[in-house]
């Protein structure tokens, strides 16, 4: 993660395939990241909706380009006052036909992506997503956002030896210190 943008450079897919395919990349100290995990028992692919029904956009700070339209430099800079690094929702610029116009210069030339909506057959799925942000410092990793998590049963074993000892590795590390009366 980087201060003021959602979504890092950096990214892990638990499952890759030539469509969503990332770089590798090396964990290094002092760098933040949101681990989002999602399961489902569907098959793992939402369907997208209709794009023009999307009105939750976010700003991309790290995109620069000359807007041509005045209703799009307007709209653009009411976004960059009001919205300046977090998602929001267009309907205070879709009452005005311009705006609306200035609205979809902006996100042709990426200075807004869209959030776009996904379906899911919900009454045959059952999907579970958890997301929380990790530091990795250099006495070790560090949980800082958390919440209470649902007790469940799970309904299969691990048999497999040595994936169970993983599983019991855990997150946490001792933190290596000097004592009060020990110099470093």
């Amino acid at each position: 993660m980087k201060q003021f943008v959602i979504d890092g450079n950096k990214a892990v897919l638990s499952v890759s395939n030539p469509e969503t395919r990332v770089d590798d990349v090396e964990f290094e100290e002092n760098e933040v990241y949101c681990i989002d995990i999602v399961t489902s028992t569907g098959e793992g692919k939402p369907k997208l909706l209709d794009e023009k029904q999307t009105t939750i956009y976010k700003r991309a700070v790290d995109r620069n380009y000359h807007l041509k339209m005045k209703a799009s430099r307007f709209i653009f800079s009411e976004i960059s006052q009001k919205f300046p690094i977090m998602p929001f929702t267009a309907r205070f610029a879709l009452e005005d036909k311009r705006a609306r116009l200035g609205l979809v210069e902006c996100v042709n030339h990426e200075l807004l992506q869209p959030y776009l909506f996904y379906m899911r057959n919900l009454v045959c799925d059952l999907v579970a997503h958890i997301n929380f942000t990790v530091l990795l410092m250099p006495n070790g990793s560090d949980q800082i956002t958390s919440h209470a998590l649902q007790e469940i049963q799970p309904t299969k074993t691990i048999d497999d030896l040595e994936i169970k000892s993983w599983l019991a590795l855990g997150t946490k590390t001792k933190k290596k210190g000097c004592g009060k009366k020990k110099k470093c």
